[in-house]
């Protein structure tokens, strides 16, 4: 529940929202789980190592039921035609792995990747997230 119920509430909840706006709240929300749970992620990772079987539960419950809701939410922004014809899972990966690296580089190298507010990287991530990085929609780049 700690993990999925804020993000299910902010995607019931978007009704007349953008997409970017509602993938800004939701890119908020686990900025801010991820810093708060920092010190249990940290041990999990560093006891796993020795432990593997600590990550059956995540492996087995968490992830399939997250993995689940973000996909589901793409395939929803495909359908209604905000989003084009692209793997859910992979693009959910892709955002997953943008807030688990803003995370970890902004704790590990504050004085490179602190520089800016969060509410600035999180547009700027929004926004690579939704439109890339090519100054074209030519996919022959």
């Amino acid at each position: 529940p700690m993990i999925l119920n804020s993000v299910e509430k902010i995607s019931k909840n978007r009704k007349n929202k953008e997409i970017r706006q509602v993938l800004e709240e939701i890119l908020k929300d686990r900025i801010t789980l991820g810093q708060n749970n920092l010190s249990l992620i940290k041990t999990v990772a560093a006891e796993a190592a020795f432990h593997p079987e600590l990550l059956d539960p995540i492996r087995e419950k968490v992830m399939p039921q997250v993995v689940n809701w973000g996909s589901s939410l793409i395939q929803e922004e495909i359908t209604k035609g905000v989003f084009r014809e692209v793997d859910p899972v992979t693009s959910f990966r892709i955002l997953m792995s943008m807030v688990a690296g803003y995370v970890a580089l902004r704790n590990i190298y504050p004085e490179i990747f602190g520089k800016e507010s969060e509410e600035e990287e999180i547009r700027r991530m929004v926004d690579t997230f939704l439109h890339g990085v090519t100054s074209s929609s030519d996919s022959e780049i």
